[in-house]
């Protein structure tokens, strides 16, 4: 992926922190991240870096370095991907003595700070609603240990499904995002003696695609299918036929609370020692999942879904605020 990086032109007193994303505002989830970032950035006196990165980050990163020195006040990226490259970058010189956050992921085996979203309880809190609504015939799309957000969302909705007493066949876990291979896959599993009534996807690009394979094959959803997915975007959510239910993932609130507490660490007003700051979520319910429309009477359409608590090292739950 190329990249490009270009500073903004505002004044601020506290320096330049970079905002660096894997996608940028191509992205709606990015998008929101970053003008959470930008916003808190600017609140506090700094000024805002953004910028698009490939997915080994240490030579445009390094560059940037070695190019605005003591003007970067601390960087806060958002990778596809926790990899070993980044990794390296983070821990070796010149970033490592940079104050620095990672967005939507985290190493579980590295004392590095990151801000994150309660991905484990909003799978497990969708997929629960679906259980809670009958369906009992499981099946899930989407990568399962990419990264600690693929992870923890497939754990949430892995042990929703033990903790109910559901057990999902391994040929019932769909791993490609080829659309050829979903129709193949989907229309397997629609012809089998067990057709499955509830599937979660990873996120909602997948749930998508995976909707209209359903539509070209005359299912009815959710009459026949449950369908539900995790991020909100509202982009694809509202667009979908039928509307898509999904685990809201606060990115703007997500990109403000790394901004803040990015600040705070440069600021002195925090330790310096890696967190894991974690975001609550919550569920909004739409009409694909089979929802009753008394639920949308009593005020339910969207609730919050408590902390997990999943996150296996030492985690802070924030809200976005300083």
């Amino acid at each position: 992926m190329k990249s490009k990086l270009t500073a903004e032109k505002r004044t601020g007193h506290g320096g330049l922190i970079a905002c660096l994303l894997s996608f940028g505002n191509d992205h709606a989830i990015e998008a929101k991240i970053s003008e959470g970032l930008n916003t808190a950035v600017a609140e506090r006196g700094y000024s805002p870096l953004n910028g698009v990165i490939p997915i080994d980050p240490r030579t445009e990163v390094r560059r940037l370095v070695k190019n605005l020195g003591d003007k970067i006040a601390g960087i806060a990226i958002q990778p596809f991907r926790p990899n070993l490259e980044l990794a390296e970058l983070l821990l070796t010189p010149p970033v490592r003595d940079i104050p620095h956050i990672m967005i939507g992921h985290y190493f579980s085996n590295l004392q590095l700070s990151s801000c994150v979203i309660d991905n484990y309880g909003g799978m497990y809190a969708i997929t629960e609603h679906l259980v809670k609504l009958g369906r009992r015939r499981f099946a899930f799309f989407g990568e399962v240990s990419l990264s600690s957000t693929e992870h923890e969302r497939f754990q949430g909705f892995a042990e929703a499904c033990l903790h109910n007493g559901i057990q999902v066949k391994p040929d019932r876990i769909i791993k490609s995002y080829v659309e050829q291979d979903l129709r193949n896959m989907i229309k397997g599993m629609l012809d089998s003696e067990e057709p499955p009534d509830a599937l979660v996807c990873l996120f909602d690009g997948l749930a998508s695609s995976v909707l209209k394979i359903l539509n070209d094959f005359g299912v009815q959803v959710p009459e026949k299918v449950a369908v539900v997915s995790f991020g909100d975007d509202e982009d694809i959510a509202d667009k979908c036929i039928p509307s898509l239910s999904t685990a809201y993932h606060p990115a703007f609130e997500m990109g403000a609370v790394a901004a803040h507490q990015l600040i705070n660490q440069i600021e002195g007003k925090i330790p310096p020692t890696s967190s894991i700051f974690v975001l609550p979520v919550r569920v909004h319910v739409r009409e694909s999942c089979g929802a009753t429309l008394s639920a949308y009477l009593k005020g339910e359409k969207f609730w919050d879904v408590p902390f997990s608590g999943y996150i296996g090292v030492r985690t802070t739950l924030c809200e976005a605020k300083k």
